[in-house]
């Protein structure tokens, strides 16, 4: 609610108003703006891999017996337990060491 308040400064500890004017030019800055079609254009296209890879892998696990379930099951929990910080820094560790050009397709596949 604070960051919506109108204050003059750093500090404030009381309501002043609520003011919209701060946003009112918000994609008027074309940095911001490519960064937030870049930021919703990773998720849809992330969301929608993630979909369709998920589903059959949590229908075969679920559903079926197979070599390897072991590993596919360690592989996911290892995904989840992992800190997204330190896992990361390590995928970005290892693009910078095997030469991978950063940009939206290293932060796609990540």
């Amino acid at each position: 609610m604070f960051g919506f308040d109108d204050t003059g400064s750093k500090v404030n500890f009381t309501w002043q108003g609520f003011p919209l004017n701060r946003y009112r030019h918000l994609f008027a800055i074309p940095n911001l703006t490519s960064a937030l079609v870049s930021s919703l254009t990773i998720a849809l296209v992330v969301a929608v891999v993630a979909t369709l890879l998920g589903t059959p892998i949590g229908l075969a696990l679920g559903r079926h017996r197979f070599r390897g379930r072991g590993s596919v099951d360690l592989l996911m929990f290892t995904a989840i337990a992992a800190p997204e910080i330190a896992l990361g820094a390590a995928l970005l560790s290892l693009f910078i060491v095997m030469g991978v050009p950063r940009g939206y397709w290293t932060v796609v596949l990540a």
